[in-house]
């Protein structure tokens, strides 16, 4: 019975599991910024991100939800209920993803019940990641942004480079992981520039001083502080 449980840290399937997967489904491999659905949509399939990231998405102007990778399964609530898309979903940057269809996917969680319990955790710590944005959102508009681009880091977006960390994203990305306005991301995007906290390219952000990064997101130091330190 113990084998039939899953346990918060392992992999959401067992490689007998995956390779079941593998058989039944298709895999794709998709460029960045491709929409695979939106919300409202009605579409019923199921995607099992193998490499890469996707973003979940929701509202206009769109507002981040999530972001998925390593195994975890998008668009499971609309295979099992037959209800629309609760939110759109895209990728980050180049990803290879597993499709299923519907009865692929309802007939193998109901042959394995430890994918049930996985479904079952990973749907409550979505619960908790809402509240904790939530909370997000009352902060001010400059630790929003210092935590966006944090959170983005530490999801595994980061690309590790000998002038600090590289994002490849752009304002209007930017905006929907922090929940900004266009217009704002640029503002602040600007100060964090001044105060030698970020360089910007073209659907480019290299973070120069992480660490400082962090004190901005919790409050403890603002971007226009090291601006004057620097000067």
């Amino acid at each position: 019975m113990a084998a039939d449980r899953y346990r918060p840290g392992e992999p959401f399937f067992t490689d007998e599991q995956l390779a079941i997967l593998k058989k039944e489904g298709q895999i794709l491999q998709r460029p960045p910024k491709h929409l695979f659905f939106k919300e409202g949509e009605w579409t019923n399939f199921v995607l099992v991100p193998l490499k890469g990231h996707l973003k979940v998405t929701k509202g206009a102007p769109e507002r981040l939800i999530g972001i998925r990778k390593g195994l975890q399964p998008v668009g499971e609530s609309s295979a099992r209920y037959g209800s629309p898309r609760s939110a759109n979903v895209w990728s980050i940057r180049d990803v290879e993803v597993l499709h299923l269809s519907a009865n692929q996917w309802n007939d193998f969680v109901d042959e394995n019940p430890r994918v049930l319990d996985a479904l079952i955790y990973m749907l409550t710590s979505r619960l908790g990641e809402a509240d904790t944005r939530l909370t997000h959102s009352e902060l001010a508009a400059e630790p929003r942004l210092a935590l966006a681009l944090q959170e983005l880091i530490e999801s595994g977006l980061g690309d590790e480079i000998a002038t600090g960390v590289l994002l490849e994203l752009d304002h209007e990305e930017l905006a929907q992981v922090s929940g900004l306005s266009v217009e704002s991301v640029k503002k602040i995007m600007k100060i964090f520039r001044d105060g030698n906290l970020v360089r910007t390219g073209r659907r480019r952000v290299i973070i120069q001083d992480v660490p400082f990064l962090r004190r901005i997101a919790t409050g403890d130091r603002t971007a226009s502080a090291r601006r004057d330190t620097a000067e």
